[in-house]
């Protein structure tokens, strides 16, 4: 995989999580980036000496804003009747290693919270309610991510987890926040997808074939939507 460099997003992300799950560093960690109008001379010096300064320290410039968003949502997730049981102990960020036993492929995980026997993972939303989040975990293949925790967990530790937690937070005000944990029908679907993932990737290795998109010219076609719309739009007009 090419390098990338983190995007706001990402680095927004970041943030939040450490404020969640670590709101001892958060203030050790972030600096407060100057309101100040770079495409100046003094504002460039104001500037450059903040970086100085969060570079010092190892850390990063954040704007007030978002700083004052990591706050907002760290109270509300840790003021949830379930944080306190969820977030009290456990190793923040940790890499967790194995052997997969059928492939013998190296695999990592790296849980946001192991506080075992639970597993935490904090994610972002627009919709924390469970008809909305479950949408997202389907589409974003969370199931999968649970799944794989859950099993590489236990053969990295001999301890298997009794359940992978969902923290689910809304970016938005009033940054209403859920907690869900993965059933066994969602674990079994993303065990299963996940090995046949893990096999093809194995057979790829072993045999230095990665297929991509088929190599024959296809007909492009018109997708059923469109059709759909095109005749609903066509009646309307009759």
């Amino acid at each position: 995989r090419e390098p990338t460099e983190p995007t706001p997003a990402m680095k927004l992300g970041t943030a939040i999580h450490t404020a969640v799950l670590e709101p001892d560093l958060f203030d050790k960690q972030y600096i407060i980036a100057p309101d100040v109008d770079r495409r100046t001379k003094e504002g460039k010096a104001v500037w450059q000496q903040a970086v100085e300064q969060a570079d010092a320290i190892g850390g990063a410039l954040i704007s007030y804003d978002d700083a004052m968003l990591c706050g907002r949502i760290a109270q509300q997730v840790r003021e949830h009747p379930m944080a306190r049981k969820v977030f009290a102990t456990g190793q923040v960020e940790r890499s967790v290693y194995w052997n997969d036993r059928e492939t013998g492929l190296l695999c990592r995980a790296r849980p946001d919270l192991m506080n075992l026997p639970l597993l935490v993972d904090l994610k972002s939303t627009d919709d924390a309610s469970p008809a909305g989040f479950q949408k997202s975990a389907w589409n974003f293949r969370y199931w999968m991510q649970a799944a794989w925790y859950i099993d590489g967990i236990e053969q990295a530790t001999g301890i298997k987890p009794d359940a992978f937690i969902f923290a689910a937070f809304e970016k938005t005000a009033p940054f209403a926040c859920a907690f869900y944990y993965a059933d066994e029908l969602m674990l079994e679907m993303g065990r299963r997808e996940y090995r046949k993932l893990l096999q093809l990737l194995a057979n790829c290795i072993a045999t230095d074939t990665w297929p991509g998109y088929p190599a024959e010219v296809r007909a492009l076609g018109v997708p059923s939507w469109a059709i759909t719309a095109a005749e609903r739009a066509a009646e309307g007009q009759a």
